[in-house]
């Protein structure tokens, strides 16, 4: 099958690097993330971006009216969070769209070299047959192409 060529571009490793450094940077920017343990998030109020606009308003309001809350509201803890809420809706916004055009080239990616990978491995099977030399790496093929195969049979079963 002849190959689509969607992408006319190669990622250099340089490039590739630079990305996954500035990623790193990025999280040394933001040490208050949190990564939840599975269930924990179903203990949480649900979230929608709305949420945080409405976390903004509020925040303005008792900014320029504090006196309408009661004294033992926590007025300071309050405005950090809430600040810290909406300063970082901005940055899940488009890290979000970063990620689902990470997702959308990869999902196409995919698709572009399925074919002609099932090609290749289908010439390194034969190879391997005929010359020792291409057995090894043949064999490597092998596994990862059964465990996948295992992988995809496990999540039909589920």
């Amino acid at each position: 099958m002849p190959n689509r060529n969607l992408f006319d571009t190669e990622l250099k490793a340089a490039d590739q690097a630079a990305a996954l450094q500035h990623l790193q940077e990025l999280q040394k920017l933001l040490p208050y993330l949190r990564t939840m343990q599975e269930g924990d998030a179903n203990k949480l109020r649900k979230m929608r971006l709305l949420d945080a606009d409405l976390t903004r308003k509020a925040v303005e309001a008792v900014e320029q009216v504090p006196q309408i809350l009661p004294g033992t509201f926590e007025k300071d803890a309050y405005l950090r969070d809430g600040r810290l809420l909406v300063g970082t809706q901005a940055i899940y916004l488009a890290a979000k769209a970063l990620t689902q055009q990470l997702e959308d080239t990869m999902r196409l990616l995919h698709d572009e070299t399925a074919q002609q990978t099932s090609e290749v491995y289908a010439a390194a099977k034969q190879a391997a047959k005929k010359d020792a030399a291409y057995r090894a790496r043949f064999e490597e093929m092998e596994r990862h192409f059964a465990s996948s195969k295992s992988s995809a049979s496990a999540a039909a079963k589920s």
